[in-house]
């Protein structure tokens, strides 16, 4: 994405010769000190991989979904999620 903003003329100047001697951008300079402070703050969020869920039972719908079409099953579950009750395993 590309912004325009205002930096000090002191803080660019030193910017620039951070960025002549490490051979790296501008733009990278600003977005690694931009996550050092996100970071810091705790402001990035934590990627986690997350694991499939695998369910090792029966395959198929339960006797009350059996032969539903989905839009009927999609209302139930909505349904369902709305007046916040699941049915007990």
């Amino acid at each position: 994405m590309k912004i325009a903003i205002e930096i000090n003329d002191e803080l660019l100047r030193q910017a620039r010769d951070v960025v002549q001697h490490d051979r790296v951008t501008l733009a990278s300079l600003i977005e690694q000190g931009l996550r050092m402070v996100l970071k810091s703050r705790g402001a990035l969020p934590v990627h986690r991989r997350t694991e499939p869920v695998v369910f090792h039972g029966k395959l198929g719908f339960t006797p009350e979904f059996e032969g539903k079409k989905w839009g009927a099953f999609k209302e139930d579950v909505r349904y369902l999620s709305v007046i916040h009750w699941w049915p007990e395993a």
